[in-house]
């Protein structure tokens, strides 16, 4: 059985930064690839319902303030760096005694590539994220962080500077020796602002 150390911790994080890393790199390198061109901020909203696997951390709902910055926009891609602020909640219903809620803050750090097909677009990027969970039991409130790799995809409609899609984001994560996934699946409304 697989137990949990600082050791084994620092070794999973420096794994994570190296494969971090060697994405970063990689995508500077494929920078060829992405047309040139004004730059973008997109802001928006997003709504997701929440599917947790192999978690004792069942999350059911999600609000998010997504943030990404474009690189290169042309007619036919860009490279972007997704944030943002996502705030993640149990129903009521579904808690079980002493507990009065269980919530996530996630903000993602992430890498990627948007690819433009006419009124269309497909984007996909990975990177790390910081998730800080809290379980509010009245006394004590227990809460943790971590820094799991984050990894999305998204798909939609661009009708001038607004694009209308949905993403799926996927959270895996380790406390302690317990692991599982998050994945927020949902609808996301962005406006894209020149810079």
């Amino acid at each position: 059985m697989d137990t949990y150390t600082p050791v084994a911790f620092k070794k999973r994080l420096n794994v994570k930064i190296l494969l971090f890393t060697v994405l970063l790199l990689g995508f500077t390198l494929f920078d060829l690839f992405a047309q040139r061109g004004n730059n973008q901020l997109a802001i928006g909203a997003e709504l997701d319902p929440v599917i947790s696997v192999d978690s004792f951390l069942e999350y059911n709902f999600q609000v998010g303030l997504p943030i990404k910055i474009y690189y290169g926009t042309g007619n036919h891609g860009q490279w972007m760096f997704r944030t943002g602020l996502h705030y993640l909640w149990t129903y009521p219903k579904n808690l079980f005694d002493p507990v009065n809620s269980i919530t996530a803050n996630v903000v993602p750090f992430a890498l990627g590539y948007r690819r433009n097909f006419q009124h269309l677009y497909a984007e996909g990027s990975v990177g790390l994220a910081w998730q800080n969970n809290r379980v509010d039991t009245g006394d004590p409130v227990v809460g943790f962080s971590d820094y799991p790799l984050d990894y999305g995809f998204e798909v939609g409609y661009q009708l001038h500077k607004i694009d209308i899609g949905i993403s799926l984001q996927n959270l895996p994560y380790t406390f302690e020796h317990i692991g599982g996934n998050t994945v927020l699946v949902g609808l996301k409304a962005m406006y894209r602002f020149g810079l």
